[in-house]
């Protein structure tokens, strides 16, 4: 097989929604996950095009795409599919948490549990600030400021 055929075979068995998680086999006959690619945030993940180990009858998996910051931009993203909950992600002190999990789906028992089936927007979102205070009158006055990242809706500021 020519590796233009196998590309294209490739491509051909991703489903056309983002996100999309199905059971697929192997060349050795093995039951995989493959999720579609699509973005959160405008990231696609570098892995998009990897097959996942899980129990096709039981246990509980999270299909989860987990994003990378520098603290301030969105660095990278990668889909993980284990056993651990995706952790909430925590308002952080004057920038981003440094990883930030977005729950894709849900495998219970072999069964999917889709959760998001599209590209999704994001943006840095200002949670709310508390004012420093320094003891001098007629000082400027400043902020610290706690931020996510909002996920799924756009939010402009003012």
């Amino acid at each position: 097989m020519s590796l233009i055929t196998k590309e294209l075979k490739s491509i051909a068995s991703y489903s056309p929604h983002p996100f999309k998680i199905v059971w697929t086999t192997d060349s050795n006959n093995i039951s995989k996950i493959r999720v579609s690619p699509g973005t959160i945030a405008d990231i696609l993940a570098t892995n998009w095009d990897t097959d996942f180990s899980a129990s096709t009858s039981s246990g509980i998996y999270y299909v989860k795409f987990i994003i990378t910051t520098s603290g301030l931009d969105l660095t990278s993203a990668k889909i993980v599919v284990d056993t651990s909950i995706p952790k909430i992600q925590p308002i952080t002190k004057n920038k981003l948490n440094s990883t930030i999990e977005v729950l894709l789906g849900i495998i219970k028992d072999g069964t999917i549990i889709q959760i998001v089936s599209s590209n999704t927007p994001g943006n840095v979102v200002e949670q709310f600030r508390i004012q420093k205070t320094d003891g001098q009158i007629g000082s400027t006055i400043s902020y610290d400021y706690y931020y996510r990242l909002g996920i799924g809706v756009l939010v402009f500021q003012r």
